[in-house]
């Protein structure tokens, strides 16, 4: 079609999620495109009747017929068969390396027993990790969105015995809260019995008044934005179509961002009874300036070496490693919850001063403390905060990029 000329996309999701719809609109509206958004009993007959330029879907809904037509097809997802064999472009999320994350952040926090309620590579992932950490992992082998109905009983036999503390590893948010609601049903805390990690980092779902559930944030609004950006490069010639590319999709693949930390996976699985005193010693005393492991070892009545041996056999990391995470932690949410200088922060967080502050931050997340909190407030999110090396960078990056006209990744095919 003609660069520059007005384009009309179908928006055909199966799936409301808020942070793909507000990608792509937003994307429509600086192009002032023609964008229709049906509801979703009409999505099939929609898609069937579309006589428009493209469209962007998550489903299966009469993709033949669409790319018979010569309609331009842009997939959210490389998931359902048909969307993989009809459309142009697909955009992904990683989801091996969303399941290796999820496993990685559950043994840093000290996790032995597991639950996996994924499916797919995120599933294959997790359980992976898990195994190579010497470690097995129950799994979950129905679909969640049937709970509380065919197989609430189910689930909730399954966190009945499983030993506790233990953590779930979720499909996504929505599961995520399925689960949170079969723990309250059956007497589980959270987090001190079950820890509950979802993925998308859907807003709806990981912050309702009474739990806010953690989340990988698998960068849903960028990836739809870039989404839109692909349909009109497509249309103006500048993506090639998919018989152009051989017959096959050009995928891109997004890497998470990190995983959004909230009340549901707060928590140290120590059974240890010393060791759980001492990590709540630290997390209490983390606002001291003043530490060293010798007062940890006479307060305990341990040998500094014992404490150094009891650290890194249970998190893989010293003493003073879990001292300065914890303070980084409390930072985080000092500057996404307050408006305080970067020097107040560090006094409250057990920094010697705002330099100490600005090359611990750096070192570990890629940015300073400044550029953190001045990064897009979507992704950093005011009711969490992020874990995962390198998860600032790309959400710094990911703000300017969006500034400028965001990017996809490098395509996979």
């Amino acid at each position: 079609m003609k660069k520059g000329r007005t384009k009309t996309v179908l928006l055909s999701k199966n799936f409301l999620s808020m942070p793909e719809i507000r990608g792509i609109l937003d994307y429509a509206r600086s192009r002032q495109w023609i964008l229709r958004v049906p509801r979703m009993l009409n999505l099939a007959e929609e898609a069937r009747n579309w006589q428009g330029d493209g469209v962007i879907s998550d489903n299966e809904c009469a993709m033949k017929e669409l790319k018979a037509r010569g309609i331009a097809i842009v997939g959210l997802t490389d998931l359902p068969p048909e969307l993989l064999r009809n459309a142009d472009i697909l955009l992904a999320s990683d989801d091996n390396r969303i399941g290796t994350m999820a496993a990685d952040y559950f043994l840093h926090r000290g996790y032995r027993n597991f639950v996996c309620a994924a499916v797919n590579l995120r599933r294959t992932a997790f359980l992976r990790r898990i195994g190579e950490s010497g470690f097995r992992s129950e799994t979950i082998d129905f679909a969640l969105d049937s709970c509380p109905g065919q197989y609430g009983k189910e689930l909730e036999s399954v966190l009945r015995k499983t030993p506790r503390p233990f953590c779930v590893f979720c499909d996504n948010d929505f599961d995520a809260a399925v689960v949170a609601d079969a723990a309250g049903s059956v007497g589980l805390r959270i987090p001190e019995d079950i820890a509950i990690l979802g993925v998308g980092n859907e807003s709806f779902f990981s912050n309702p008044s009474a739990l806010a559930l953690s989340s990988v944030d698998s960068r849903l609004y960028e990836r739809a934005f870039c989404a839109a950006k692909c349909m009109e490069q497509l249309l103006d010639g500048e993506l090639p179509r998919r018989e152009a590319n051989g017959g096959e999709p050009t995928i891109f693949r997004f890497a998470p961002s990190g995983i959004v930390e909230r009340e549901s996976t707060d928590f140290y699985a120590v059974e240890t009874p010393r060791l759980r005193k001492m990590v709540h010693f630290l997390q209490e005393n983390a606002p001291s300036q003043f530490f060293r492991v010798s007062e940890l070892a006479g307060k305990f009545l341990l040998t500094e070496s014992s404490v150094y041996r009891a650290f890194r056999a249970r998190f893989g990391i010293s003493p003073k490693q879990f001292l300065l995470e914890e303070r980084l932690r409390m930072a985080q949410r000092r500057l996404a919850d307050t408006d305080d200088t970067i020097s107040a922060v560090a006094d409250s967080c057990g920094f010697p001063g705002p330099g100490a502050l600005h090359y611990a931050f750096r070192r570990k997340f890629g940015c300073s403390p400044n550029e953190w909190r001045q990064a897009d407030p979507v992704g950093r999110n005011r009711y969490g905060h992020l874990y995962g090396d390198g998860f600032t960078r790309c959400r710094v990056c990911a703000a300017r990029r969006q500034a400028a006209g965001a990017s996809p990744p490098d395509r996979i095919r």
